[in-house]
């Protein structure tokens, strides 16, 4: 079973209409009955609720007429919880929080076989196989979920800081807002 993986450049939670899209994509290939997993891990535990909600409200305009229940992933249960999920949403924030997290769950990845991903900005970071962050200052390895190397809220600038890593991978740019989709 193929496993969807839609990726974003950031700043998903923000309403425009390339947002949208990124949600209406998520979305699309679900029935009319979903869960969705949002998972926070990049952000201090304090202020998960309080972020979750502009995400949430993303995906109440977009859902059409389906029904949705959300949950907030916590460390204790996440097996549990992507088990029981259609969609599991990794938002954005600091990068080296969220694979820390990722990496104290190694079934992860065995995990979202035939789910839908959606990741933005560190979670695109997470699943990438390297990317390039100018906060954290240089090359970093993600998971390697998908076999791409990575810039997001990418401004035309340090495509060149690619070039150093190893293999003959996908150079993924990814714009703020902008966003591709992948089978696995």
């Amino acid at each position: 079973m193929k496993t969807k993986v839609i990726v974003s450049g950031g700043y998903a939670e923000e309403p425009n209409e390339l947002n949208s899209k990124f949600f209406k994509e998520i979305l699309k290939d679900t029935g009319d009955e979903v869960t969705v997993l949002i998972i926070m891990f990049a952000r201090p535990e304090e202020v998960w609720n309080e972020k979750s909600k502009r995400c949430i409200s993303q995906f109440e305009t977009t859902k059409g007429d389906k029904k949705i229940k959300y949950n907030i992933a916590n460390h204790d249960e996440l097996e549990e919880q992507i088990e029981s999920s259609d969609v599991i949403y990794v938002r954005g924030g600091t990068t080296s929080l969220l694979i820390d997290a990722i990496a104290a769950h190694p079934d992860f990845v065995n995990l979202i076989t035939g789910k839908i991903l959606a990741v933005e900005s560190a979670g695109t970071y997470l699943v990438s196989d390297y990317f390039y962050s100018k906060s954290e200052g240089g090359i970093f390895r993600g998971l390697a979920i998908l076999p791409v190397k990575t810039i997001c809220h990418f401004e035309g600038k340090n495509e060149e800081q690619l070039d150093k890593c190893p293999g003959n991978l996908e150079k993924l740019l990814l714009k703020s807002y902008e966003h591709k989709v992948y089978f696995i």
